[in-house]
């Protein structure tokens, strides 16, 4: 029998029939199938992302802290910020000015809201804070620190707080607003606006 060296076998002519099927063949194999694969491995991914998410939080939903700064805390954020201003941890300095007595810093009263953020939410980010300090909180006074569901964006990651505190007199001390990002993992967070809409 007459034998062909690959260059003169009839298939591998690129005018050939079969040579033009043996490519279409290739390419099905080797580069159609797996693009539809990872096509159809995204959508399922998706489709899991997005399926019957359990809601984390809704508009109305509260959440708060109680806190009572010592004198070594305000001591220990003084020296963290470099805020030497003696009203913080000087008595002596503090009795002689406008309060009559060391108060706690306004922006370590406003990490409390941070802190429940942090707490309620893993992962989550802060993107923005808005404070208005009311009234002086006193060194050792226990305050409670309170953030509220004021709303949830359409994408469900963006969540927007009212943010408040009170003395142990319920007197508003802090007042203000937060917004924070949660993470793109967490499922994702349904409004009661929302549902009624829908």
């Amino acid at each position: 029998a007459q034998k062909h060296t690959p260059r003169q076998r009839p298939w591998f002519s690129p005018r050939g029939k079969t040579c033009r099927m043996w490519r279409r063949a290739w390419r099905r194999r080797c580069l159609e199938l797996p693009r539809a694969a990872a096509l159809r491995g995204w959508a399922r991914h998706a489709a899991s992302d997005y399926a019957a998410p359990t809601p984390l939080a809704r508009v109305g939903d509260s959440y708060d802290s109680i806190r009572c700064f010592t004198a070594a805390e305000v001591g220990q954020f003084a020296g963290l910020t470099h805020d030497s201003n003696p009203m913080h941890t000087d008595p002596d300095f503090a009795a002689q000015g406008r309060f009559g007595a060391c108060v706690v810093h306004g922006m370590l009263v406003g990490s409390l809201f941070g802190a429940i953020v942090g707490q309620r939410f893993p992962g989550a980010i802060y993107v923005s804070q808005t404070l208005e300090f009311r009234k002086p909180v006193f060194v050792g006074e226990t305050v409670r620190a309170t953030i509220q569901v004021q709303g949830v964006r359409a994408s469900g990651r963006m969540l927007d707080f009212d943010t408040r505190c009170t003395n142990q007199k319920g007197e508003l001390v802090l007042t203000g607003g937060a917004r924070c990002l949660l993470p793109r993992g967490s499922p994702l967070v349904a409004s009661r606006e929302e549902g009624a809409q829908g």
